[in-house]
């Protein structure tokens, strides 16, 4: 056996050992990818060696029919090369492949195989198949037909589809490894197409490409894949000692890129969002202490000091191992912060500070306390606290470096810089972290300006509490609860109580107050003052109600009590006792509030109290409105005095009506009203009829004693008492109405029999008038109507002398100038009396004009001629006769020729000439009436 031989033999041994190869890898790699994951390159693998080891049959085998039987066997690995291997790239490129592309790539394969199986279809691959033995190997030289061609177009299919996918995947990725093994496969992939040619240009006579080429090609893809195995397996051991690591974790090639990360370094990135696991991280920005910033997913920035050692043993993976530094960083910050600010105040507080260690030795001090002591740092620091003589001092110093806080104050002789400082100072212990005391801290005030300060209030004090005891006013002062906190001695005369028995209870307990009007109890008086920090001034009418029931009238003032911040403290009332300035201001309200004449309440009254008692608690509220009727007539007949004298009996009457908690009063000259609080219709109809009932009891002189009476009620709250006031009114008015006249003709018969009380002569000669005054209308052809108007006239022409003095009427000599301008009033007066009433008023015209005279010389208007009524001109007449047949004290009467003669001379000028003549007439005629002179 030559050598080329012996080269040849052990080249055709080692395919089985090739196959095993195969067969070992697939069944490694499978088991590694684990079996969740399919691994087509394991598939491929076991492809390979069936291909390879029927290859080795085939070198080995003798007849045709046998060579049939084993080339099937070998086809079976051939035709499953392509489509695991397409799908060994889909998987290793990341390519999603779907069950209904598998399945197909598999049956085409599957399909493809059995053409080698099914004789007449086998005859379509081959056309010739010639056995040759060379070197003790059987050589089949075949001669293909057209189908076997096919097979060549789809492993063609599978270069360029494999080979398009692995280009791609090239130029995306940016790790350089990946980059490396991904070329190297691309490349691998282009060997496949050397038998691929060779077979389509049909240079394999006698040569076969294919099992060369699948050695070559699935040795190439064998070693990248156990390169990339080797490469996971570096990966896993990366994860298996970071992935739980609470820290950010990256593992990075010799190219600075990265390769995975573990969980935590998934949620951050860098400033431009650019993720932690795709970071060249010696490419970031470092900040000056050699730290990176980056962001968590929520956006919060995150500082980390970054660590970084070799992984393996061939330094080409690097971890980087970050630790997150950012509270650290805020800690030591604010540490920072901390200690500038702790040094700002220790320099600028204005109190004195220092430091000293555990035997007592000052170890710093600030400037407060160098110039409260008197002294400098340089002297002070180091100075020993011990040998300062003072008790209180050491005492003091001894507690604090036994753990205690202790406070020392008194005046501090400075042993440094011998001067006295009254201080106040607060000694702390400073610990370990074991508890121990290292030292303490000092901190002290200049209490000087305190000492005068306290000094000063306490003067002020001794001067409040003497003023407070010595003032005439009650002072009582409460805190914010309006619990008492002081009472002064008035205070405690007016309450009743003393100030060890009122000290701590409510205010409303001690200082009981009412209004005396309602009885109303004031409260909320501290309350009120608390919610607006105002002085309050205590309503009029208050009455304080003393522990043992009696009522003071009293002034008070409730003030804030306000500390230097503004802050409201309590309260302060004070108040008097002002029963002789009540006394005078009753005097003074009572003539303000109550009617002189009656003393009745007035209109200012009445108002006040419609005002105050117009409450809900009031209700049901009547009013009475009430009107004297014939006021007016009264006056104008008998004098204001006799009106006087009737309002004071309707006001006696009104007043025994009236209950106690009713008000009363005169609100114009004969008007009335009566407030009637918490009654309604029916109880108010029993006071009018209580009225109605006296009424009818009492008796006057001067006339007719006559109400009209008019009710309104309020039972609703939303009511006006305004229009309640004016239905009670309108009720009233047309009442009056109904009243009125006939009062008032009772009243001018009662006039009318007064004056001739007054008067036997007056009555006589009245009389005699209005009888003349009958002849003459009869005379002058009146009708009967008329002339009962011109007797009544004639009648009462002198009614108004009712309102002259008795000793004027009945003066039996001259009356002289002033008395006759009073009697001269007379027509004045019965034109009023008789004008109120309707029926009287054309009589009232001829009353008030009786006096006048025909030349205008007359009074009291001076009307002349025919500017005179027609029935005053006829009174005239007939008044002129009687008083010439008639005595009179100072003359005789006169007979009717003389009385006829004189009224001649005066026609004209003192009367109506015609009606003058008519009565001449009368006078003359035979059957003339007798008129009797009436002799005084």
């Amino acid at each position: 056996m030559d050598i080329k031989d012996a080269i040849l033999r052990t080249l055709v041994g080692i395919i089985p050992l090739i196959s095993i190869i195969y067969i070992v890898v697939g069944i490694k790699l499978y088991r590694q990818k684990g079996p969740r994951h399919l691994n087509y390159f394991s598939i491929l693998m076991f492809a390979s060696a069936i291909y390879s080891f029927g290859y080795y049959l085939e070198l080995n085998w003798i007849t045709e029919e046998t060579f049939h039987l084993v080339r099937s066997f070998e086809f079976f690995g051939s035709v499953f090369v392509p489509s695991f291997g397409l799908l060994f790239v889909r998987q290793l490129t990341g390519r999603h492949t779907s069950l209904g592309e598998k399945a197909l790539l598999i049956a085409l394969s599957f399909g493809v195989w059995l053409l080698f199986l099914t004789d007449p279809i086998y005859h379509q691959i081959y056309h010739n198949v010639e056995m040759l033995r060379l070197n003790g190997f059987t050589i089949a030289i075949t001669t293909k037909n057209p189908l076997f061609y096919s097979l060549m177009v789809y492993y063609a299919f599978f270069i360029i589809s494999s080979s398009i996918l692995l280009f791609r995947t090239y130029r995306k990725t940016s790790n350089s490894s990946m980059r490396s093994s991904f070329l190297f496969l691309l490349a691998s992939f282009q060997i496949a197409w050397v038998p691929v040619l060779i077979i389509l240009l049909r240079l394999d006579t006698y040569f076969d490409p294919v099992p060369s080429t699948i050695f070559i090609f699935c040795g190439l893809l064998m070693a990248n894949e156990l390169r990339n195995d080797i490469f996971n397996l570096l990966i896993l051991r990366w994860k298996k000692d970071y992935e739980h690591l609470g820290e950010p974790a990256l593992l990075s090639d010799d190219q600075g890129d990265p390769v995975c990360c573990n969980a935590v370094a998934e949620s951050l990135s860098n400033a431009s969002g650019t993720a932690l696991r795709d970071l060249k991280i010696d490419a970031e920005p470092f900040l000056a202490d050699k730290t990176l910033n980056l962001l968590t997913h929520e956006g919060v920035k995150r500082q980390f000091m970054v660590h970084k050692n070799t992984f393996d043993n061939n330094n080409r993976y690097t971890t980087y191992l970050l630790f997150d530094i950012t509270e650290l960083h805020l800690l030591e910050d604010r540490l920072r912060q901390s200690e500038r600010k702790y040094r700002s105040i220790f320099e600028n507080t204005p109190l004195g500070v220092l430091h000293f260690d555990k035997n007592g030795i000052i170890t710093d001090c600030n400037d407060r306390f160098v110039q409260i002591i008197g002294s400098s740092r340089k002297v002070l620091t180091g100075f020993d606290i011990h040998i300062v003589p003072d008790l209180q001092m050491n005492i003091a110093l001894d507690a604090v470096l036994r753990g205690e806080i202790s406070i020392y104050e008194g005046d501090y002789n400075s042993v440094t810089a011998r001067k006295t400082t009254p201080v106040r100072g607060i000694f702390a212990p400073i610990c370990s972290s074991d508890s121990q005391v290292t030292g303490g801290v000092g901190i002290f005030e200049d209490i000087t300006e305190r000492r005068k300060l306290q000094n000063a209030l306490a003067v002020e004090k001794n001067l409040l509490e003497t003023t407070l005891v010595s003032i005439g006013d009650g002072v009582i002062s409460t805190d914010t609860l309006g619990m008492i906190v002081f009472l002064n001695e008035v205070a405690e005369e007016l309450t009743g109580w003393t100030q060890n028995e009122a000290v701590g209870r409510p205010l409303e307990q001690v200082f009981q107050v009412i209004d005396h009007l309602t009885n109303k109890k004031y409260s909320g008086i501290v309350q009120n003052v608390m919610d607006t920090g105002i002085v309050l001034q205590i309503e009029q009418n208050a009455l304080l109600v003393s522990r043992n029931g009696r009522e003071y009238p009293i002034e008070s003032k409730a003030s804030p009590i306000k500390q230097t911040d503004g802050e409201i403290a309590g309260a302060v009332l004070v108040f008097r006792d002002c029963s002789e300035r009540q006394q005078r201001l009753d005097a003074i309200e009572y003539l303000s509030y109550h009617d002189q004449l009656t003393g009745l309440y007035n209109r200012r009254y009445f108002d006040y109290a419609m005002g105050k008692l117009d409450e809900a608690s009031q209700l049901p509220l009547t009013l009475m409105m009430i009107d004297v009727n014939g006021l007016k007539l009264i006056n104008d007949s008998f004098g204001h005095a006799a009106g006087d004298d009737l309002l004071q009996k309707v006001a006696e009457i009104l007043t025994h009506a009236c209950r106690n908690r009713d008000v009363l009063a005169r609100i114009g000259g004969d008007e009335f009203v009566i407030i009637l609080p918490n009654t309604d219709r029916e109880a108010a109809d029993r006071v009018l009829n209580a009225i109605n009932t006296s009424l009818t009891q009492r008796r006057i002189d001067s006339g007719v004693l006559s109400l009209s009476i008019g009710l309104g009620s309020k039972t609703d709250p939303s009511q006006s008492l305004d229009q309640v006031y004016k239905s009670a009114e309108d009720a009233m008015y047309r009442n009056k109405l109904y009243e009125s006249t006939s009062m008032r003709n009772k009243t001018i018969g009662l006039i009318t029999n007064v004056l001739f009380e007054k008067s036997q002569r007056e009555m006589i000669h009245s009389r005699r008038v209005g009888k003349i005054c009958e002849n003459i209308a009869y005379a002058l052809g009146f009708d009967s109507d008329a002339v009962s108007r011109i007797r009544i006239g004639g009648l009462m022409h002198d009614i108004g002398k009712i309102g002259i003095a008795e000793n004027i009427l009945n003066k039996p000599e001259a009356l002289t100038d002033e008395e006759s301008e009073e009697m001269k009033k007379h027509p004045e007066i019965g034109y009023r009396i008789l004008l109120s009433v309707p029926e009287f008023s054309e009589v009232a015209e001829s009353i008030l004009a009786h006096h006048e005279r025909w030349d205008g010389k007359g009074y009291p208007q001076g009307l002349k001629g025919e500017e005179i009524p027609l029935q005053a001109r006829i009174i005239t007449v007939a008044d002129t006769f009687e008083a010439m047949t008639s005595d009179r004290s100072y003359r005789k009467a006169v007979s009717h020729d003389e009385a006829i003669t004189e009224l001649q001379g005066i026609a004209g000028t003192q009367l109506d000439p015609k009606i003058t003549a008519a009565f001449i007439e009368v006078l003359k005629h035979p059957n003339a009436m007798n008129f009797t002179p009436y002799s005084s």
